[in-house]
């Protein structure tokens, strides 16, 4: 008895007037798949694309060969929002999801990271937070590694006196490929330094590759340290070389950089690396610029007297005045403007407090009526509270006792640069809260003593550190309260220092505190940055 399946089989090869089951049928009436399917004669029962159309596809080879059936796998289609798409490696992808629990890109990283590996020079301005350095790292370490032809002499060959001199290279030197340097990341502090080495680090953890071959971080450190640095950086070149401006300066002079393979030319925080004058710089400021450039400056100079790499600017205050310094210099040949920001200074997420501290009380800005000072009409200076200082025992008693009210799941204190941190860190400790240097967490070569714990999923201390200077670009997941004691010193570090909370989307809270007669000065600030302080709850 012959079965249903051969039946049908029987009536197909008969439609297409196929000789016998042989194992190179010839078609006769039918020349493509499509035709076939135009075919109705077939009643709907012993039709076999409704049946078979799938094992028709696999069946029916390029040679006319008949296959035995099998169901073809269904292809994965990627999710237009996955890194896969915009041109990251899948074992990478699989690294962001596992132990960065990233599935998908932002919109800054959705824009930026296709550009970069297009080879275009790019400017990137957005929010903090937003994810701008992490998504140059992945783009940099997806980038081809660049290769330098290096020519040895081979002194042991006896014949080279008998060669002439058409054959003389050919046979007296010997060509090989070696590792160069394939993209330079220029940053603010050591403390990001080390931060993106500690990225690139979890991202290659599981693939075996040595992580001195693919980043390397260059950063003034104690001499031990920075001859270490020397030695790796001459015997392994690194895919990607991440560096301060002053330590890439002290090896430009030192003659330890060779830039001539360099494709990429990156620089994180780019406002605060060039440092330009103001907009309203008297004449003086401006030559003195000119004869004492800055660190970042003389190094863009000597890159591009040896080779036009691609260029990456990113800062959350990229300004239109280090636009335009790009342009001028030609140090950019038309750039990709990627501003996600559409003028918001501070991410929405973020609720902002100010205190007023005096030898008294304790005050919110915003109970606080006052008039705007004009020199034109009032000649009287704007009183300024100079009894105590930022590190005084009333602010940081202050600062205690806002710590005890919040629920802290990770905190930042910042302070001014000429606050010994060491000092802040003791005195604290007698008010009963403990606290650790955060650049001491970066610099601590045990990964373990690196701010964030990914084992264990949170932070290793409940509370940190800094100076003002190095809240650039620093990422510290679940970051919740940042605490500013004193004046900053500009809004663009107000915004910087704030912007450490409220990152990727979550919320977070900055309670700033100063001194009573600076509060002219933080309402100035407050204004340039279209911040709102909301009234402190616990304070009238």
């Amino acid at each position: 008895m012959i079965s249903l399946r051969n039946y049908r089989l029987s009536q197909l090869f008969k439609t297409f007037k196929i000789s016998s089951f042989s194992s190179s049928p010839s078609f006769s009436s039918c020349n493509s798949l499509n035709s076939f399917k135009s075919h109705k004669s077939l009643p709907p029962i012993l039709n076999p694309f409704k049946i078979h159309s799938r094992h028709i596809k696999t069946s029916i080879c390029h040679y006319g060969r008949f296959v035995k059936d099998q169901k073809r796998p269904e292809p994965k289609t990627k999710r237009p929002e996955d890194f896969a798409v915009l041109g990251i490696r899948e074992p990478i992808c699989r690294v962001l999801e596992s132990k960065f629990n990233i599935r998908k890109p932002t919109e800054c990283q959705k824009n930026l990271i296709p550009t970069i590996l297009q080879g275009k020079d790019l400017l990137i301005r957005d929010v903090t937070g937003s994810g701008k350095t992490f998504g140059i790292v992945l783009a940099l370490l997806n980038k081809t590694r660049n290769q330098q032809i290096c020519m040895e002499n081979n002194e042991n060959n006896e014949n080279s006196e008998n060669n002439n001199y058409e054959n003389y290279y050919e046979n007296n030197y010997n060509y090989s490929k070696k590792p160069c340097i394939t993209s330079l990341l220029t940053v603010p502090s050591r403390e990001l330094a080390y931060q993106i080495e500690n990225w690139v680090r979890i991202l290659l953890s599981d693939t075996g590759i040595p992580l001195k071959s693919i980043i390397q971080v260059v950063a003034r450190t104690d001499s031990t340290d920075e001859s270490q640095q020397i030695h790796d950086l001459l015997n392994s070149p690194p895919h990607i070389l991440v560096g301060t401006a002053t330590r890439l300066h002290d090896l430009m002079n030192g003659k330890y950089l060779n830039f001539k393979n360099l494709k990429t030319f990156a620089l994180d925080e780019a406002d605060h690396l060039f440092r330009l004058p103001r907009k309203h710089a008297t004449l003086k400021d401006i030559q003195n610029r000119q004869l004492h450039p800055k660190p970042t400056e003389l190094l863009a100079q000597y890159i591009f007297s040896q080779v036009r790499p691609q260029i990456i600017v990113s800062s959350a205050t990229l300004n239109r005045s280090l636009r335009y310094y790009f342009k001028d210099n030609k140090y950019t040949e038309n750039p990709v403007f990627i501003d996600i920001s559409e003028g918001t200074l501070s991410p929405p997420t973020i609720e902002h407090h100010c205190l007023l501290i005096s030898n008294k009380e304790i005050k919110n800005l915003t109970s606080v009526e006052f008039t705007w000072y004009n020199p034109f009409i009032d000649d009287r200076l704007p009183t300024r509270n100079e009894e105590f200082g930022d590190d005084d025992d009333i602010m940081l008693d202050s600062l205690v006792g806002a710590i005890e009210l919040e629920n802290i799941k990770c905190g930042l204190i910042f302070v001014n640069n000429q606050i010994k941190l060491t000092n802040i860190v003791k005195r604290l400790k007698k008010f009963g809260v403990e606290t650790k240097e955060l650049e001491n967490s970066f610099l601590d070569k045990n990964i373990k003593g690196l701010p964030w714990n990914h084992a264990l999923g949170k932070p290793t201390h409940k509370l940190f550190v800094a100076h003002e200077f190095t809240a650039r670009g620093i990422d510290i997941p679940l970051i919740s309260h940042v605490f500013i004691l004193g004046m900053p010193s500009s809004s663009i570090e107000y915004l910087h220092m704030s912007g450490r909370t409220g990152r990727m989307g979550n919320g977070g809270k900055v309670i700033t505190f100063i001194k009573e007669g600076q509060k002219r000065l933080i309402k100035t600030l407050f204004t340039l940055l279209k911040v709102n302080p909301a009234p402190y709850p616990f304070i009238q």
